[in-house]
């Protein structure tokens, strides 16, 4: 039997929540996060957005963001 390691990236760098509907909170991403998971996807790609109003379609590196949204993710999906 052949196996694959499916991926998926829950958002793009810069994509506009506004244009396109993108998740931006921990809880957007982990509801993604698991839908990707129940179709197949192992391994989850993201890139962390920041939180404020508005702000969602800028980058963060906030580490407390990060774990937030990772702990989200990994309780969403477990063994990811």
């Amino acid at each position: 039997m052949n196996k694959a390691v499916v991926t998926c990236a829950l958002t793009g760098v810069l994509t506009d929540p506004k244009q396109h509907p993108v998740p931006v909170t921990a809880a957007e991403m982990a509801a993604s996060a698991r839908e990707a998971f129940d179709a197949g996807a192992s391994i989850m790609h993201v890139h962390f957005r920041r939180q404020e109003p508005g702000m969602g379609h800028l980058p963060t590196w906030d580490p407390e963001v990060a774990a937030g949204i990772i702990d989200a993710i990994r309780q969403a999906c477990p063994g990811v």
